[in-house]
């Protein structure tokens, strides 16, 4: 992988994950807390994989993206 793919690809995960937590901004005060509280769990999880399996691997091997 090229520096500029690494580039392309961490601003894409990057905002995939921002997505992800507007999802939460924009719904907090329409849904249950239960169901919030699910959904906050599944987002989580979903920004956790970005972090370890994307953008992590890419700081390894280009740490000036970071």
């Amino acid at each position: 992988m090229r520096k500029q793919q690494a580039q392309a690809i961490r601003y894409a995960a990057l905002k995939a994950a921002g997505e992800l937590i507007q999802i939460l901004d924009k719904y907090q005060n329409y849904i249950s807390p239960d169901e919030f509280a699910q959904l906050k769990k599944g987002i989580t999880a979903c920004t956790q994989v970005i972090e370890i399996e994307i953008l992590s691997p890419i700081h390894v091997r280009f740490p000036e993206l970071e």
